[in-house]
């Protein structure tokens, strides 16, 4: 063979030179012959194709914007069950009507959309009785300002494809789209006259002084209801959601969410650190490869510290791999079922007990430290709904961290298999959770196990809920009491004030437990103080209450002086079944927005009118909805052969 080669060397290298040389020279060509995928046509927007690389850019940008700022897929109104498409078709009417901008555009909104954050949160705060100086919304302006531009700085830097231009060019994408919303918004135009009663229909206020009596006034002199009782409120309400005061008035609910029992293993690095003892020596060299001249027993601390959060960091990563190892080991025999496994009848999941033995057993051969037993926690007693987890100590805080998106425990029900419809996380009964496992802010892990798992249903009886409908039962028979001496309160508001009221629930020389609760103006949509020491009642912010008000101040000049309404027409009083209490109120005076008003909120007022006669006008979907334009500019996905799919757009299942 050797004397082969030798002999035929030349002719060899010659021949494999050459071929070399037609590979060289024919791979542009055989380039050019392969189509690349990204530009395979996907998608048709009227006769504009739609590539690949378009649509897979769709999503991309997309996720930028919702990791950027969360609320911004709200903002812009993105279908969430076709997002991709429904952005590009946004962006694509967008560019048509003129009102996308340049790449500088997107950096200059940061501070436009930190201004309108803090304005939500002021006006939020402000229905609630918070009050805010100018001084105070400027410095919350420029705090959301910087952080939401060091967010774009953060996330530049743990993305090395996302660059500064990039970023900007989504975001102006992004303000476009949002443009387009407030041009289709903006649409119709007000006259001044329209304007102007629309201001007086919004912002008159009556200032009123008000006395809400509730349940508790009455509750310690109502008995204990009977089991028939219990057993008639849950009959009666059984089916009905809580709060649904369009089935009942009083809002009376029982119809539980759905709801699990848990068990869960606790990996708490702090647990662990407190078993972690720095080696003197490891500190020593550590200190002596530091060599930046500190004295040994000032460095101590620190290097101690220091070398103690790596070793916890060391020993919380190999226990995440032992105890996932353990996990998975109990279900490789599992037939897979898309991301669940089909669990036999016969099946047990592994013990917590036993993970977590193996778990120091093994920590302590690796490290020669033997760490605390880690927490184990089940809570089989009881059904638990989302809210009750969340109240859950450590768990209740936790979260799932599924891609972009972190999902709360609470969100569990939801997520199990044949009980809830999101499918994010393979979440099924009796299977450890361990992709992703569960963490809080502190980093201790959950692993988590749904043992049982109902979906909305009634509690199975009485016990289940007894508290509530105890509470219930009895705040009911106290509210029909009140509300039967709703007469009486008002004649007695009428000849003494509402203070006089007040005095039928004082016991003794001691103070009423109820008070007058001064200077509250009444709108047509709220309520909300009139000065910085006033504060409301919430439960007497119900239409039937703030009618009421506007009722008896009709007529009232504004002009007139403050309380010149007599008592017999100034006095209000009407009971509130949703809360279940009776309000009472004195009408002071009237009091309309003034030329100044309607100057400073012409703007947010001619947007909110607009809006609300846009939402009276419009039949059906909204003109910018996925639906909407996907039939009107000729929306449809393509096979791979190119033909259309459907005639009828197709929902958005790229990832």
């Amino acid at each position: 063979m050797l004397k082969f080669l030798r002999k035929y060397q030349l002719i060899l290298l010659a021949v494999g030179g050459s071929l070399l040389m037609v590979v060289f020279l024919l791979q542009p060509v055989l380039e050019s012959l392969t189509p690349d995928p990204n530009k395979r046509a996907v998608a048709m927007i009227g006769e504009q194709k739609i590539t690949l690389g378009e649509q897979v850019r769709a999503n991309v940008e997309l996720d930028v914007l919702e990791r950027f700022l969360p609320e911004l897929l709200t903002l812009l109104h993105i279908d969430p069950d076709n997002k991709a498409a429904h952005w590009l078709l946004l962006k694509h009417e967008a560019e048509r009507l003129g009102v996308m901008g340049v790449r500088q555009d997107g950096e200059d909104w940061i501070p436009e959309l930190a201004y309108g954050l803090v304005i939500s949160q002021v006006e939020l705060a402000r229905r609630q009785g918070q009050r805010f100086t100018a001084d105070e919304v400027n410095q919350m302006i420029d705090a959301t300002t910087k952080g939401l531009q060091q967010r774009r700085l953060s996330m530049m830097r743990g993305n090395r494809f996302l660059n500064s231009d990039t970023f900007d060019q989504i975001m102006s994408e992004a303000r476009g789209v949002m443009r387009l919303r407030r041009l289709y918004d903006s649409a119709p135009r007000l006259s001044e006259q329209r304007a102007i009663r629309a201001m007086e229909d919004l912002a008159t206020r009556v200032l009123t002084d008000q006395l809400v009596l509730g349940p508790e006034l009455l509750l310690a002199d109502i008995p204990e209801p009977t089991e028939t009782e219990l057993a008639e409120q849950l009959e009666k309400y059984k089916n009905t959601h809580p709060g649904d005061t369009t089935a009942n008035e009083y809002g009376f609910g029982y119809l539980l969410p759905a709801r699990i029992k848990l068990e869960w293993l606790v990996l708490d690095p702090r647990k662990i650190a407190e078993s972690v003892t720095p080696d003197p020596v490891l500190v020593r060299r550590r200190w002596q490869e530091k060599g930046d001249g500190t004295p040994f027993d000032e460095a101590r601390a620190e290097l101690e510290n220091q070398i103690k959060q790596e070793t916890v960091t060391q020993i919380m990563s190999e226990a995440d791999e032992l105890i996932r190892g353990e996990i998975l080991a109990a279900q490789r025999g599992l037939e897979k079922e898309g991301i669940y496994r089909k669990v036999p009848d016969d099946w047990a999941p592994p013990s917590y007990e036993r993970i977590a033995e193996n778990l120091i057993n093994a920590i302590r051969d690796r490290h020669g430290i033997t760490i605390t037993m880690p927490t184990i926690i089940r809570r089989t007693d009881h059904w638990l709904t989302p809210a009750e987890i969340r109240q859950l100590p450590g768990i209740g805080g936790a979260s799932f961290r599924a891609g972009n998106k972190r999902i709360s425990t609470a969100g569990l029900p939801a997520l199990v298999r044949g009980v809830g419809t999101d499918s994010t996380i393979p979440v099924q009964i009796g299977l450890p959770i361990t992709d992703p496992v569960a963490a809080d802010g502190d980093g201790a892990k959950y692993y988590i196990t749904v043992l049982d798992a109902r979906g909305e249903s009634p509690p199975d009886g009485v016990d289940d809920i007894r508290d509530q409908l105890v509470r219930d039962v009895k705040s009911l028979k106290a509210f029909e009491q009140l509300k039967g001496r709703l007469d009486e309160y008002r004649r007695i508001a009428v000849e003494g004030g509402l203070i006089a009221v007040t005095d039928l629930f004082r016991k003794g020389d001691d103070d009423t437990p109820v008070r007058v609760r001064e200077n509250i103006f009444v709108l047509k949509d709220g309520l909300t103080p009139a000065t910085f020491t006033s504060f409301q009642d919430p439960r007497a912010d119900d239409k039937v209450f703030r009618d009421a008000v506007f009722a008896a101040a009709e007529g009232v000049d504004p002009r007139a002086e403050p309380d010149s309404l007599p008592p017999e027409k100034a006095t209000v009083a009407v009971a509130l079944p949703a809360t279940r209490v009776v309000a009472l109120a004195r009408v002071r005076a009237v009091v309309p927005p003034t030329i100044e008003d309607y100057r400073r909120f012409e703007a947010g007022l001619v947007s909110q009118e607009t809006r609300r006669l846009i939402s009276e006008a419009q039949n059906g979907d909204s003109p910018l909805d996925y639906k909407s334009m996907a039939s009107r500019l000729g929306y449809v996905q393509l096979r791979k052969n190119g033909a259309d799919s459907e005639s009828e757009p197709q929902q958005d299942t790229t990832g």
